[in-house]
């Protein structure tokens, strides 16, 4: 009986885990599609933060790190010629 009620809870710790996982990844993706939004509102600076939250949970998702070098990119851009006005 005692067993029983052991393996009853390593399944829902299991399934806890699973569930916590998904959470993370939905986290992640959700992160990506604000950063993406925000990158093409040209708010360069705040779609960073949210790129960076993404790679946290997602650090081999190339796509997230295409669109950070994005972002780099049009606020160097956006720096010099500041700098230069």
């Amino acid at each position: 009986d005692e067993l029983a009620k052991k393996m009853e809870a390593s399944r829902d710790y299991q399934q806890v885990i699973s569930i916590l996982r998904d959470a993370y990844k939905t986290n992640a993706g959700l992160c990506k599609d604000i950063g993406r939004a925000l990158m093409m509102d040209r708010q360069f600076e705040n779609a960073l933060e949210y790129f960076s939250e993404a790679v946290k949970t997602r650090s081999t998702d190339s796509t997230l790190y295409y669109w950070m070098a994005v972002c780099y990119v049009n606020r160097f851009k956006a720096d010099r010629s500041q700098s230069y006005a």
